[in-house]
């Protein structure tokens, strides 16, 4: 792994350790949504850190994503970006494939 320390706020992408929180700017983030049939999946990216994930980052709060950059466009909401953190920690990464990707799991 790139890095060995982990903390609260970070995510392992590919056998590499990212702290989005080093990157707070929403204009660097990007809140989108998979194509038909799966539009009640959303997606985060900040390509300056290496970010690409279905979980949203840790360390930011609903109010915090809703302002990052598609969310108005993909109308991601704050209750749904509530429902999207409270998964992620209740249930750790979210891994969408197969048959899960049709299961509604974003919908509010």
């Amino acid at each position: 792994m790139a890095g060995t320390t982990t903390s609260n706020t970070t995510h392992v992408l590919n056998d590499t350790i990212i702290d989005p929180t080093k990157d707070r700017n929403p204009s660097h983030w990007l809140v989108e949504r998979d194509p038909p049939p799966d539009v009640h999946i959303v997606y985060f990216q900040n390509p300056t850190i290496g970010y690409s994930s279905y979980d949203p980052p840790k360390g930011f709060t609903a109010e915090e994503l809703v302002k990052f950059r598609g969310a108005k466009e993909a109308r991601f909401t704050f209750e749904e970006a509530k429902a999207v953190i409270k998964l992620r920690n209740e249930h750790g990464t979210l891994v969408v494939g197969g048959e899960d990707r049709y299961s509604g799991l974003f919908r509010v």
